[in-house]
């Protein structure tokens, strides 16, 4: 066992890693780490060189995760993901401010992550526990307090609050859109490399439903980009692999940094919303609904 632990690269340079690649930015990812930029990039540095190969590509304003730095990011969530999870498990019994949260990895990693760590540094004697799911159903363990769900609101045996609605666009990286310049209105797209879902929430809308809302006839053709995985296919945009669709509250900080741009100026209002979701066999005690609440005037 310990041989095999000391061929791990060092854990800080794995911790700057995971906030980096989460974030898509060294700045940010400094920011949360509370470190300086040179520090987190010298953690990164120290990680390319002991893996012997690049995990980011640097653009010139902004990075990207190489193939490699994508294989790194999945083990390094999950890991320590699993690693949060134990803990808060092992401290349970001496803390009475934990709440348990449950949502899918997309919601996790693009919506919940870059905002709830205001709320940690807020309410520091909260103590929170995630469960990350592809999905969010009715496989979630009953401990769990809050489920973030996206749908119509209305699960028996639940109380749903509205967290926020959404419009969907069709976005690409920057360079894909400046080699296709003749991509001006909805109808142009039908022939491009569109990049589908499959075995995703059933409740979230695809191409179908987007050429329909604004009136283009549609029909899927047999070459596509297909992926299982929300995240993944937004980075199979970003890497100009094609188009995808975009939830704009979830790819908004892909937007702002530039990673991301909408294909035709047009958007589409998304059929579903995302809702706080609770057990009413389970109340909410004062951590939960402070949680709650916190999120609840982050969309306002």
């Amino acid at each position: 066992m310990r041989t095999g632990l000391l061929r791990l690269p060092p854990a800080n340079s794995l911790v700057a890693f995971e906030a980096t690649a989460r974030h898509l930015s060294f700045k940010e990812a400094a920011r949360e780490l509370r470190v300086t930029s040179a520090a987190l990039s010298r953690q990164i540095r120290i990680l390319e060189d002991n893996l012997g190969c690049r995990v980011f590509e640097r653009l010139h304003r902004a990075i990207r995760l190489t193939a490699e730095g994508r294989r790194l990011q999945e083990a390094a969530t999950a890991g320590l993901g699993a690693i949060a999870a134990c803990v808060g498990e092992l401290r349970a019994p001496a803390r009475t401010e934990q709440v348990g949260i449950a949502s899918s990895f997309a919601f996790a990693t693009l919506w919940l992550m870059p905002r709830i760590g205001r709320f940690i540094l807020e309410h520091p004697d909260i103590e929170l526990r995630y469960v990350v799911l592809e999905t969010i159903g009715d496989n979630v363990a009953e401990d769990v307090d809050i489920r973030f769900r996206y749908g119509t609101g209305r699960w028996p045996g639940y109380t749903a609050d509205k967290l926020y609605e959404d419009e969907i666009l069709a976005v690409c990286s920057p360079d894909y859109l400046k080699r296709r310049p003749g991509l001006r209105t909805p109808a142009d797209l039908l022939g491009e490399r569109l990049i589908h879902l499959e075995n995703v929430d059933p409740r979230w809308e695809d191409w179908s439903t987007w050429f329909r809302a604004l009136g283009v006839k549609y029909s899927p053709r047999k070459v596509g980009q297909r992926m299982n995985s929300y995240i993944v296919a937004v980075q199979a945009a970003i890497d100009g692999v094609g188009i995808s669709l975009g939830w704009r509250r979830m790819i908004d900080g892909h937007l702002r940094q530039g990673l991301l741009v909408p294909v035709v100026d047009v958007a589409v209002p998304a059929t579903n919303a995302y809702y706080q979701v609770y057990s009413n066999q389970r109340p909410l005690g004062p951590a939960a609904r402070a949680l709650r609440d916190w999120l609840q005037g982050e969309t306002r």
